[in-house]
């Protein structure tokens, strides 16, 4: 198959129940293993951010087959104060109050057919995008810009941090031998700490939906409490966040697509840890931690990995940090891989302005 069998229609958002059946189906017949593009997740973003976004469908064919499937978010903004462009965001948006952090992102693609549908893209932003500038994948897999060279694809890279678990559990390591001497010694003085002070360190996952829910608002008070402490808003300061993830765990929790888990010392909470699990992945999405004025308590390190040690003994594959470089990422996991954010845009003028100015402000640095 050639790109040139492949056709693109753009089409406003109107009929998520015909939209939903496409995308289980065209999920079905695709090797995507991105919780970030399964239906759950697309229609609670949907559901709570639709009515403050211009949202279309974006569709590949080939003859009447569906192979390619997004939904875009369709945004003018500013760009170095002079630039202003119409962009479709791929399944997310730029806007901050209506961005829930998608990653591992991308087309929803048939099997085998990625680069023909990402080429075919490319080229029809360049052609037959009447009114588009670019196109904007945030925290895109890199299938997106594997197979194009053009100077009008933009590509920058996003690092996540991954514990793999498969590996533990073939040649039955423990987690805590697989890290470095430094970070085993951190953290079983930290485990020592809570134990002497508190009592017996614990995990507990949720149970039930009401239990994961009520886990939810527990971590949502350490969370808020530690990050305004900084004079910062906090993850759940935008209610329509909250009330995205709370729909997601609602939706998901019955088919163990969902772990929430909390850890104790005694009667000491230490801490909370929500995560979505999807086909033997588990990505870590927030916490809620119980900081202490002395520092020798280490209540992230403990947590995470209480957690990625309660993971395998479940037999999961992984563990993802996702995308963001903290120490305790760096510490606990055991590769770093890499996202990119990517742009497919448009040759113009005005485009070719703006490369210039961001090529002379690289090399007079």
């Amino acid at each position: 198959m050639t790109p040139s069998q492949v056709k693109v229609s753009l089409e406003k958002l109107q009929d998520t129940v015909h939209l939903q059946g496409e995308w289980c189906d065209l999920y079905g017949r695709s090797d995507q293993s991105s919780v970030f593009l399964t239906w759950d997740w697309l229609s609670s973003w949907i559901e709570q951010y639709s009515p403050f976004l211009d949202l279309h469908v974006l569709r590949c064919y080939v003859e009447h087959q569906l192979v390619g499937l997004a939904v875009v978010s369709r945004e003018r903004v500013r760009r170095r104060k002079l630039f202003r462009r119409t962009l479709l965001v791929v399944n997310s948006s730029t806007y901050s109050d209506c961005d829930v952090t998608i990653e591992h992102n991308g087309l929803l693609v048939e099997t085998g057919l990625d680069a023909e549908v990402y080429a075919t893209l490319f080229r029809w932003v360049q052609t037959q995008a009447v009114g588009v500038d670019e196109l904007y994948f945030p925290n895109a897999i890199p299938a997106v810009s594997r197979e194009i060279y053009s100077p009008w694809l933009v590509v920058e890279d996003r690092e996540y941090f991954v514990a793999n678990l498969r590996h533990l559990v073939a040649s039955s390591a423990e987690y805590l031998q697989s890290l470095s001497a430094n970070t085993r010694s951190q953290l079983r003085a930290a485990m020592r700490k809570y134990e002497k002070d508190f009592g017996e360190l614990t995990l507990t996952e949720a149970g039930t939906l009401d239990e994961a829910l009520d886990y939810f608002s527990h971590l949502k008070v350490l969370h808020q409490s530690r990050w305004q402490a900084k004079g910062k808003p906090g993850a759940f300061a935008d209610s329509r966040w909250e009330a995205f993830h709370r729909s997601l765990i609602e939706r998901r929790f019955s088919e163990k697509g969902v772990q929430i888990c909390r850890v104790v010392a005694g009667t000491h909470i230490v801490g909370y840890v929500y995560s979505l699990i999807h086909q033997g992945s588990v990505f870590m999405i927030q916490s809620g931690l119980n900081y202490l004025a002395n520092q020798k308590f280490k209540p992230g390190y403990v947590c995470h990995c209480r957690v990625i040690e309660h993971n395998k003994l479940l037999g999961m594959d992984r563990y993802d940090f996702l995308i963001g470089d903290n120490q305790y990422k760096r510490s606990l996991s055991h590769a770093i891989l890499k996202d990119n954010d990517v742009w497919y845009r448009k040759a113009s003028f005005s485009q070719w302005i703006e490369n210039r100015l961001v090529w002379l402000r690289g090399i007079c640095r």
